[in-house]
């Protein structure tokens, strides 16, 4: 403080100034070393859910893949004609049976190539916790090719903001991260934040 003191008015200004930006930057680094534990905890911690939530519901998956293998073989034998098909298909499941069949595989399948995505998707609330705060305090900034990551990042920051500069669910990003982050999708009010919230704070802390 003495050699603060002893400055000129400008100089010390300019000092102070200099400081507190290095100040932010180390306080930025460390919010997002923290965020990037979190959210590895996060996903590690759903993946090792998931994992045994598939395991309980591997017989049921099973069985139902069986029964739609069943129908399929019928679908494809040349000896069974067009107009023949449906009646010898319930002779060897039954339509109540063949529903149940679907509707298990729709509810275990899982159409992500990544299963991480599906955890990300089910910590929509957990994230949803702290994002505003991260939101309207960190302003991220990177190479041309980060910028649908920048875009999705600031539209969540619009999101929030509210008031009249709240934008359009119509112009959401439709790809808000590089090949290999969490995939694209339409936009869309439920299903693009529920989506997009927490895989694009994933694809912020894994590339920060």
């Amino acid at each position: 403080m003495q050699l603060l003191a002893r400055l000129s008015e400008d100089r010390r200004l300019a000092t102070l100034l200099v400081f507190l930006q290095h100040l932010e930057r180390s306080a930025t680094d460390d919010a997002l070393d923290v965020f990037d534990a979190f959210m590895s905890k996060l996903t590690l911690t759903g993946l090792g859910r998931r994992k045994k939530e598939r395991l309980r519901t591997l017989k049921d998956l099973d069985q139902a893949a069986l029964r739609l293998r069943t129908v399929a073989r019928v679908l494809l034998d040349s000896g069974v004609s067009p107009a023949g098909i449906r009646e010898a298909d319930f002779a060897l499941v039954d339509a109540r049976t063949l529903e149940v069949a679907i509707d298990t595989v729709e509810a275990l399948a899982n159409e992500d190539d990544d299963p991480a995505v599906e955890v990300l998707v089910g910590a929509y609330a957990t994230v949803r916790r702290f994002l505003p705060a991260m939101l309207a305090g960190i302003a991220l900034e990177g190479t041309p090719g980060a910028q649908p990551l920048l875009d999705a990042w600031q539209f969540l920051g619009r999101l929030e903001a509210g008031g009249r500069g709240k934008p359009r669910w119509a112009d959401a990003p439709g790809r808000s991260y590089p090949e290999g982050g969490c995939g694209g999708s339409s936009p869309g009010p439920g299903k693009w934040i529920f989506r997009h919230t927490p895989c694009v704070s994933w694809t912020v802390c894994s590339t920060h």
